[in-house]
């Protein structure tokens, strides 16, 4: 199945009042009426980091009370009361207490400064010690051989290498990675380098937190963030990652021996940490439906885009400014069968799953959202798709835990090539490229996206629109033995290209078929034997209608 399942406050670490413990641990949330006046939000320089200011105001992000950390008294009368704080949430202007005698709640709930107090789930004790776990994330695997190439079609498909010939690979974006864990050793004993191992010698894990052991090791417990990761980052010369070199921030929100709602105040811990930091974009390859205590457990009418905790923290993140993924979810064939949350959540893109030959893959949860929303909103490869943990062993496994990163990776190369778009813009200029964006459905959302599509209409410095149906860019100019183009076109139709010398004789002659809604990659070859010099290059559609290029032949 897929995983169900945490901000920094400049100003306070969680407060953890010890106490002796018995064998049931019950939480509560504990919502405060306001404040207090110990922060401004004129003074945003005390509990926002310096990136993070920038890239409010950058994308006309106002500073306000959500922003604010809790007041430090609130949190510090709980200590007469509960066990421990566990969780303190400035979005909600809450802590998640931890009681073994509930016998006090009684008197929190009387406080002044307490407008609430609700329970949500109990659990038992279980020791604090770090252990690697069995692994609950739903993923087959089976090791490639050397010759199955680098990963080239589930970047492909999406157009992230013409991103990547671009020179679009992510630089200076800021990723978060929300997982249960980054450890590979259990599954590859003999691995090399890690692709953790790669970005901290690049210089590009700027953070790392466990919301769990509250300390910042996070390469132990659970496998699946290695998997994650290396879909996104890995970038040596047997798999690309999709968005190499942007900056990463990974966290452990998951507990994988568990299913419970506190899974879900991690999560909104790790939100409100990456705004504070000054995060782009964030990748969860988790979700939340149902849960050990089943009382506590969400039903599909609540999968309506802004009812679960996690939704609304998704949707506050994207508020703030940061593009958040989310996978749809591996339920397609279990009794749940829809998307699971934060997938649902209104302004969260919904990552759903297709195989190599872009056709739907049977296990990916499917829309909509129970109040009609269309989710999942895009897919991507997630059957067979490649994964690594080093630079030795190689993986196809499948999940929409490994189509989301995909997107994540997707958003981050797109928004390095616009950065004036708001995340919000984005989103929609991805739907609005995606390959059934006028007929969506509850398998696909609205299709697979196409970058090139998107970078072609936002950029036309270097194409030809033949009216929004076929998009050329040219690859070599000056060229020696072939004349290189990529193609986008809306129906499939035959090309005709023809290069002319400037006497108008005929040099070359050949028509090309490209396929409805692809992206193609053409060539005009033998060139090496004409004479160097101008030349014109002449692209004719269906329609009749040409474009001219002035190309020069190079010794």
């Amino acid at each position: 199945m897929e995983v169900t399942k945490y901000l920094f406050s400049f100003s306070l670490l969680l407060l953890l009042f010890q106490k002796s413990y018995s064998q049931t641990e019950y939480y509560f949330e504990v919502s405060f009426k306001d404040k207090g006046n110990a922060y401004s939000v004129s003074n945003p320089e005390v509990f926002l980091s310096e990136s993070s200011i920038k890239k409010k105001t950058k994308r006309n992000i106002p500073v306000d009370v959500l922003d604010l950390p809790l007041n430090p008294l609130d949190i510090q009368s709980m200590g007469a009361y509960a066990d421990s704080v566990t969780h303190q949430s400035k979005w909600r202007n809450s802590v998640l207490i931890k009681m073994t005698d509930t016998s006090a709640v009684a008197q929190i709930r009387i406080l002044n400064t307490v407008k609430s107090v609700v329970f949500l789930t109990s659990k038992e004790k279980k020791s604090n010690k770090k252990e690697q776990s069995a692994d609950k994330f739903s993923a087959e695997m089976n090791l490639l051989s050397a010759d199955y190439g680098d990963g080239y079609n589930q970047v492909a498909m999406v157009g992230g290498h013409f991103m990547h010939q671009r020179g679009y690979k992510g630089d200076s974006i800021d990723i978060a990675v929300f997982d249960a864990g980054f450890n590979p050793v259990s599954v590859t004993p003999y691995f090399k380098m890690t692709v953790a191992d790669e970005l901290r010698a690049n210089g590009l894990i700027k953070y790392t937190w466990d919301f769990l052991d509250h300390d910042s090791t996070v390469y132990e417990k659970n496998q699946h963030g290695a998997m994650v990761l290396s879909v996104l980052a890995n970038n040596n010369n047997k798999i690309k990652g999709i968005a190499p070199n942007a900056n990463y921030y990974l966290f452990i929100t998951e507990d994988d021996n568990s299913e419970t709602l506190l899974e879900e105040y991690n999560w909104l811990m790790a939100a409100e940490r990456a705004d504070s930091i000054g995060v782009d974009v964030i990748n969860s390859s988790l979700g939340y439906f149902t849960f050990d205590d089943t009382t506590t457990s969400h039903t599909y009418k609540d999968m309506d885009g802004h009812t679960t905790i996690v939704a609304k923290a998704a949707n506050t993140a994207a508020r703030k400014g940061i593009f958040v993924v989310a996978s749809a979810g591996n339920e397609a064939q279990t009794k749940w069968h829809y998307i699971i949350s934060p997938a649902d959540g209104d302004s969260v893109l919904a990552i759903g799953a297709v195989d190599g030959n872009r056709k739907y893959a049977a296990f990916s949860s499917t829309g909509p959202a129970s109040d009609g929303d269309i989710k999942p909103n895009v897919t991507a490869q997630g059957y067979r798709a490649v994964i690594t943990f080093d630079q030795n062993r190689y993986w196809a496994s499948n999940g929409t835990s490994f189509s989301g990163p995909l997107m994540a990776g997707a958003v981050a190369i797109l928004w390095q090539a616009f950065p004036e778009l708001t995340n919000l813009e984005l989103k929609k200029e991805i739907e609005k490229s995606a390959s059934q964006y006028t007929h969506p459905d509850s398998l696909l959302g609205y299709g697979i996206p196409d970058l090139m599509k998107i970078f072609m209409n936002g950029d036309s410095s270097d194409m030809y629109d033949f009216n929004k149906d076929v998009l050329i860019s040219m690859r070599s100019n000056p060229f020696t033995d072939k004349i290189g183009l990529e193609m986008y076109s809306a129906q499939k139709q035959t090309i005709n290209f023809k290069l002319m010398d400037v006497a108008g004789r005929l040099m070359r002659e050949e028509n090309q078929t490209i396929e409805q809604n692809q992206y193609m990659i053409f060539g005009l070859g033998d060139l090496q034997n004409i004479s160097s010099g101008l030349y014109f290059f002449i692209a004719t559609d269906q329609k009749g209608s040409s474009q001219i290029y002035k190309v020069v032949k190079d010794q």
